[in-house]
């Protein structure tokens, strides 16, 4: 199963902050100690009320759909949740509906669902420096220091660190939206011995 690809977009050169300001990482170790924002904790204190945001919502249906569409030729609305478009069993082990973040997972949808999630996030906790690390492996939203908000990964049981790693190729200014194309069609996955055809970290 091919981890989060996306078609290619040009690779730029960010400025990045001197070392010692805040959001940067200097300690080329941090990534070890990790960790996911706990989407279940706080949920409805602090996710719940943001999710009609016109913005939020506007990003979603605009980016998840070039997921959709170019995937299958269906059409995203607001009405839906990304998981109506599971097609991998990662959760069949699971009793029961699960926790409610779940709603917005989709298996290898991650560079659809960057910018949502980074609106989400600088909603939730606006205090924070939040920005969008992104590889053709994995995208997702970092504050620069420890912490990662990130839906699929957290659900999918992948471990922090592993998540900062995969991502941690091109780094975006705080704030900044990533652009986001149109899915490629089911029929052109990657053949079974192509590199990114990764089975220790399927997203």
């Amino acid at each position: 199963m091919v981890i989060g690809m996306r078609n290619r977009k040009e690779r730029r050169v960010v400025d990045q902050p001197e070392d010692g300001e805040e959001g940067v990482m200097t300690d080329p170790n941090l990534y070890r100690t990790m960790k996911y924002y706990n989407l279940q904790k706080n949920w409805t204190q602090k996710i719940e009320p943001h999710l009609s945001d016109e913005l939020l919502v506007e990003i979603l249906v605009h980016d998840f759909n070039k997921f959709t569409f170019g995937r299958w030729g269906d059409e995203f609305t607001a009405d839906k949740f990304p998981r109506d478009f599971e097609t991998c069993l990662w959760d069949a082990e699971h009793l029961g509906s699960g926790p409610r973040y779940r709603a917005y997972v989709k298996h290898s949808a991650c560079h659809w669902l960057v910018n949502f999630s980074l609106r989400l996030a600088s909603l939730a906790v606006p205090k924070k420096p939040w920005r969008i690390i992104t590889s053709d492996c994995h995208s997702t939203v970092w504050d620069g220091h420890d912490t990662l908000f990130d839906f699929n990964f957290l659900a999918l049981g992948v471990a922090p660190e592993d998540c900062f790693a995969l991502a941690y190729g091109l780094e975006y200014p705080v704030g900044e939206f990533m652009k986001v194309y149109f899915a490629e069609h089911y029929s052109q996955e990657l053949a079974p011995d192509h590199p990114l055809q990764i089975s220790s970290f399927q997203e």
